[in-house]
């Protein structure tokens, strides 16, 4: 694990304290440790952490969000696509870039629609890379 995380949450990951790690990004004033706590729920794969993050991909915050969708596509439940969809029109672009990304993990075909509309529209070159790929992703689990 990386040794920018605090201690607090590296303590709290090794030994799979999802109710901990829940209360801390709920709770916790510091933005850093809230984004590291959800770095880590994404890490440990914990579906209860689904619920808390889908409501952190409308946290004011850019980092919040980006750290949601990117744990919600390490969790890997289907509950995250219709949010995970919304979360393609984020204003801020590397919080859709994520969404895209997580999206192509799911693998769920409902995503398809959405992925194809934001792919035909003007979109910088990376996202349009990472929403093709999720495309591919989702074709090739749903042969």
């Amino acid at each position: 694990m990386d040794q920018t995380v605090p201690h607090v949450i590296r303590d709290k990951e090794a030994r799979k304290d999802v109710k901990g790690l829940l209360q801390i990004m709920q709770t916790e004033k510091d933005i850093n440790l809230r984004s590291c706590a959800a770095e880590s729920l994404g890490r440990l794969g914990d579906k209860r952490a689904v619920d808390p993050l889908i409501k952190l991909l409308k946290d004011q915050e850019n980092v919040m969000r980006f750290t949601a969708a990117t744990s919600l596509g390490q969790i890997g439940d289907t509950r995250a696509v219709e949010p995970l969809i919304k979360a393609l029109g984020d204003k801020e672009k590397a919080v859709c870039l994520v969404a895209a990304r997580a999206l192509g993990e799911l693998r769920d075909a409902r995503a398809s629609f959405a992925l194809v509309k934001l792919l035909n529209e003007e979109q910088p070159p990376m996202i349009r890379a990472i929403v093709a790929n999720a495309l591919v992703q989702i074709q090739e689990a749903n042969k």
